[in-house]
């Protein structure tokens, strides 16, 4: 089952290394992130892997601060951990090669997170919440 995930999925399969990100503390303040985590936030640069394990997809993001993993099938909803501690009920599909994380909850301020491909070697997610839209670029990383 994981090898018709990981085939789905494409080329967003693999590690990536986050290069550069613009808005990223406008969008932790719009979903509500405290002004710890903000500033620990905005300073690492994580790795970020995607593949599929069974019948799951996992996203794994890892910095010399802490690893925040989110296992999910495709189309479920399921209670997400955030890195911050947040339970928002989230759903992640794959439409037209892209993967579009919806987060939404009692308590919890909505947000979209859309990971695509610009080119075979940069990821771009955009985070999306209220009227802040942040995009954080990735490069392929082959660790």
């Amino acid at each position: 089952m994981a090898d018709a995930l990981v085939a789905q999925l494409g080329k967003l399969v693999g590690t990536w290394s986050l290069d550069k990100s613009e808005k990223f503390d406008e969008y932790m303040k719009a979903v509500d992130v405290g002004f710890v985590m903000r500033k620990l936030g905005s300073t690492v640069k994580p790795d970020v892997k995607i593949g599929a394990a069974g019948d799951e997809v996992f996203i794994r993001s890892e910095s010399s601060v802490s690893t925040h993993e989110i296992k999910f099938k495709l189309g479920e909803e399921f209670v997400e951990t955030t890195a911050d501690g947040r339970k928002p009920k989230t759903v992640i599909e794959l439409k037209d090669g892209k993967l579009i994380q919806v987060q939404k909850g009692d308590g919890i301020v909505p947000s979209t997170i859309t990971r695509e491909l610009q080119d075979d070697n940069t990821l771009v997610c955009t985070c999306e919440a209220k009227d802040v839209v942040c995009k954080r670029y990735y490069k392929r990383n082959e660790k």
